[in-house]
């Protein structure tokens, strides 16, 4: 049992079941799709968001010795493995979807290596960003508005004319 722990860096074996499954609802709950393969391009794992992207069947083993080329040709996870040099919002198309790619190299303390893909759908991205315009937008012309405002204010109280009575001392 010592030796099994140890193999397992002190942790039970249901704490680490506990702690995947967690993990688990943790990385199907991101928006991004994520894609982690092996040094020989096999996909290790996929989250949610990646296998309705790739249209992956469910559940996860059955991707088990599917490489990731197969599905993903514009993938350069080959290079970023043997540079480890990463790669970082790629723009790339897969079928009728415009997405922006990152591939980041991962190397495991026991001395193992993979690529870790983040993959955004470029759309809903260019989306948020015409939202972010629109209200960045609206804001400037709230503050325009505003500052047409307080001089007005600022007009009727008497301060924006010299040689005028102020309006308390007009009958």
């Amino acid at each position: 049992v010592s030796l099994l722990r140890n193999s397992l860096m002190g942790h039970h074996p249901t704490e680490l079941l506990d702690l995947y499954l967690r993990q688990d609802v943790v990385l199907n709950a991101l928006e991004e799709g994520l894609i982690a393969t092996d040094s020989n391009g096999v996909i290790a794992y996929a989250n949610q968001a990646a296998r309705q992207l790739f249209q992956l069947p469910q559940p996860a083993p059955v991707t088990e010795g599917c490489h990731f080329k197969d599905l993903f040709p514009a993938s350069q996870a080959d290079r970023v493995l043997t540079s480890g040099v990463p790669s970082y919002h790629r723009a790339c198309t897969n079928g009728n979807h415009r997405l922006l790619v990152s591939e980041v190299p991962v190397n495991s303390q026991t001395g193992s290596h993979a690529v870790l893909t983040i993959i955004n759908d470029q759309t809903d991205m260019e989306t948020v960003m015409d939202e972010l315009t629109g209200a960045q937008a609206m804001l400037d012309k709230l503050r325009a508005f505003t500052r047409e405002v307080l001089n007005k204010l600022h007009d009727i109280l008497g301060g924006g004319h010299r040689g005028q009575l102020p309006l308390s001392h007009v009958a």
